[in-house]
């Protein structure tokens, strides 16, 4: 039996240091002698000389800085410690909650070398035996007495470390704003840039300026307030912003010069006929083939259209009330509605790229309608814009009277359908657009232009005013000079219609008024900065099928119909109805004409159903708006008796007449009678005349029977459709 002594030097206190024997404490371990063989002869020949080994130690071990608590067990921190501030101060270290069993070893715990008397360190940590749990008052005394300790020592080091923080992080701020303002500003000034040099510059130091931002905000971004979600969303916001134009712009030739929207005007005097211009929208900035640009980026243009998107999201899902996160939410909702746009191009790429020309020209002509003359595709095409896209460049572009084509097609008379045949006995380009199907709209208007002379046609677009007056009640008031009266979403239609009529400010064609209105109300668009209103509603307008698009190629018809307002007889509704109006009036009535159209049905045996369709029209022209069209007329020196008979006649006080056309599933039954019969490919089709006087209501009802497939599931529903153009159309 063997006993070890060791004296342990413990500072209690500040200066005081004591000597305490804690001999006591130690085991007395039995010393074997291990048999391992061949040397136990050897161990029994030196133990006899050996009588008495003594593995008496004395060990001292100097515990500096050690503060004890009456809740605090002495501890070794070399068996409990691994880092410096645990060895340091012991008080502070967290030790494990339950006891472990130490494992067999080969050097046990407490072992020594006999050869130098000297204790075996093991290199494993091992639990504190005489740990216990404490209740929360005396942890947090026990805290608090560190914290009040580690201040005493540490306090210059503290006090040094706040001022150095406060001197590095206040400088960081102010430069992570001027970063952030900075980018946003470069932005911006993008709309003031003279060359596609100056453009690139701006991109990537504004790039630049949001790539440090964001560096300078990783030490705010774990603070939870508002204002530092608010920055982090601005600078992360807009450095994907300028990563994407980047990506764009770094692939655009360097170039000083300045922008200018290359035009090569091909004097032609014709009358109801502009100039023909070929446009070339990219040259100045060094891309004289648009589309084979865009072929060659296409990696890095799918790429800026994901950081769009990117951005859009951490804008729109911008927190809080205050002014900068209402601007963040705004913008990101404006990127959100040109998304869907982006990921059209970037999802159809080999369509779009034809419909720009890439390898055959594309001959456009888009019908500018006046709704208030209705008709199958949203109005009478009073005026029409024609060009060539070729490689992405607009070539003979045109802005031309209606009647300069009928003109030309005058030796090649065509009997009108009916309806149109009520108003003419010659069927032209002006009153193309009768047919539901804007396809046949389309193949029809071209057979027009080929016998006017022009050339031929592959694809068309249909627009009416309604739109406009849309915009105009966001962006406010356009005014032109010349016209006094300023153009509002009120009177733009009355007002247009008188000033054309009036053949006002006409130098080509009395339509010339209207093209330079298109001009002013571009630049108020901009002005306005209503760019998230208007896109909503040039969206809106699109899905609800006022806007049409139509070609002549068989993949690009496929792909427009694929995102257009199908027609009725392509959707999945067993019963529908899709009345079309067509005014043969020959006034601007349309603009006050209120229509209803009430549906019933009634199960009459198996899957027969009656179905019937009531309609009525009620002509809205009142006192109130003769009196404002007097006052027009006057403002533009109107005073001849007969002219503005003939005017108020024009502009609505003449009685509505339209020609009524129900297109109803095929194979229906007219009960009855009331009713033009038709068929074609697609529907059966009901034809009738109302006739509304100004200030009076007119009414129509008929009735069909028709077989319902699959009737089981039939629970009467009609679905309506509407037509392009109508402005109250009251259904159920």
């Amino acid at each position: 039996m063997f006993a070890v002594k060791k004296t342990l030097s413990l500072d209690i206190q500040t200066n005081f240091a004591h000597e305490l024997d804690i001999s006591g404490f130690f085991q007395i371990s039995r010393l074997h002698a291990i048999d391992n063989g061949i040397f136990k002869p050897i161990v029994d020949e030196i133990l006899p000389e050996l009588p008495e080994i003594s593995l008496f130690v004395h060990h001292e071990v100097e515990v500096d800085d050690f503060e004890t608590f009456p809740t605090l067990d002495l501890v070794h921190s070399d068996l409990i410690a691994s880092f410096f501030w645990q060895r340091k101060y012991p008080e502070l270290t967290r030790r494990k909650q339950k006891i472990e069993l130490v494992p067999p070893i080969v050097k046990p715990f407490g072992s020594l070398d006999i050869r130098t008397l000297d204790p075996i360190k093991s290199k494993g940590k091992y639990p504190d035996l005489f740990r216990r749990n404490l209740s929360s008052s005396l942890r947090w005394r026990r805290f608090s007495r560190a914290s009040k300790f580690f201040w005493r020592r540490n306090k210059t080091l503290i006090l040094r470390t706040f001022v150095t923080l406060f001197l590095v992080l206040v400088p960081m701020i102010f430069a992570l704003k001027f970063s952030v303002e900075n980018g946003y500003n470069r932005l911006l000034a993008l709309s003031s840039a003279n060359n596609i040099s100056e453009v690139k510059n701006l991109i990537h130091s504004s790039r630049s300026d949001f790539e440090r931002a964001q560096f300078l905000f990783v030490p705010f971004s774990w603070i939870p307030l508002e204002i530092v979600d608010t920055v982090g969303r601005a600078t992360e916001g807009g450095r994907a912003v300028a990563t994407a134009l980047d990506s764009i712009a770094e692939n655009f030739p360097d170039s000083d010069k300045n922008f200018s929207l290359t035009t090569k005007v091909n004097d032609e005097n014709s009358a109801y006929r502009g100039n023909s211009k070929d446009i070339f929208p990219l040259d100045s900035i060094g891309v004289p083939l648009p589309t084979d640009f865009l072929i060659k980026n296409s990696p890095a243009i799918n790429a800026a259209i994901d950081e769009f998107e990117r951005a859009g999201n951490i804008f729109k899902n911008a927190h809080g009330n205050s002014s900068y996160a209402d601007k963040m939410r705004q913008v990101g909702n404006i990127l959100t509605s040109v998304q869907p746009v982006l990921d059209l191009y970037k999802n159809s790429q080999s369509e779009i790229l034809t419909m720009l020309g890439n390898t055959v020209p594309q001959r456009y002509m888009i019908f500018n309608q006046n709704r208030d003359e209705i008709r199958a595709n949203g109005g009478f095409p009073g005026s029409i814009i024609s060009f060539t896209l070729y490689k992405g460049n607009i070539l003979d572009y045109r802005t031309d009277d209606v009647y300069y084509y009928d003109w030309n097609l005058y030796p090649h008379k065509e009997t009108p359908p009916p309806g149109i045949a009520l108003l003419t006995n010659n069927y032209g380009l002006r009153d193309v657009n009768y047919y539901p199907d804007f396809l046949k709209t389309l193949e029809k208007a071209n057979s027009f232009v080929e016998r006017s002379g022009e050339s031929t046609l592959t694809t068309a677009v249909a627009i009416h005013q309604g739109m406009i007056e849309e915009i105009l009640s966001v962006i406010g008031e356009v005014k032109l000079d010349g016209v006094e009266i300023p153009f509002s979403d009120k009177n733009f239609s009355v007002l247009m219609s008188i000033l054309v009529e009036n053949k006002f400010a006409q130098e080509k064609t009395p339509k010339d008024i209207l093209f330079k209105f298109v001009t002013a109300f571009g630049k108020k668009i901009i002005e306005s900065r209503k760019i998230e209103e208007v896109a909503k509603i040039i969206e809106n307008n699109w899905n609800r099928g006022e806007i049409l698009v139509a070609s002549r190629n068989a993949d690009t018809q496929k792909f427009l119909e694929s995102i257009q307002k199908p027609l009725p007889w392509k959707s999945d509704a067993p019963n529908w109805i899709y009345p079309v109006f067509t005014s043969v009036s020959g006034n601007k009535s349309d603009r006050y004409i209120s229509r209803s159209l009430e549906m019933k049905t009634k199960k009459l045996e198996n899957c027969t159903y009656e179905t019937t369709a009531t309609l009525t029209h009620e002509h809205q022209y009142s006192q109130e708006d003769a009196e404002s069209l007097e006052n027009l007329m006057s403002a533009f020196g109107l005073t001849n008796d007969e002219e503005k008979h003939k005017m108020r006649f024009i502009q609505g006080a003449g009685a509505n007449k339209s020609f009524v056309r129900l297109y109803v599933p095929k194979g229906a039954i007219l009960s009855g009678s009331g009713a033009e019969i038709a068929e074609d490919e697609n529907a059966t089709i009901f034809s009738f005349m109302l006739e509304t006087i100004a200030g009076g209501k007119s009414q129509k009802t008929i009735s069909y029977q028709q077989e319902i497939p699959n009737c089981a599931d039939y629970n009467g529903e009609i679905s309506i459709h509407r037509q392009p153009g109508l402005r109250e159309f009251l259904t159920p």
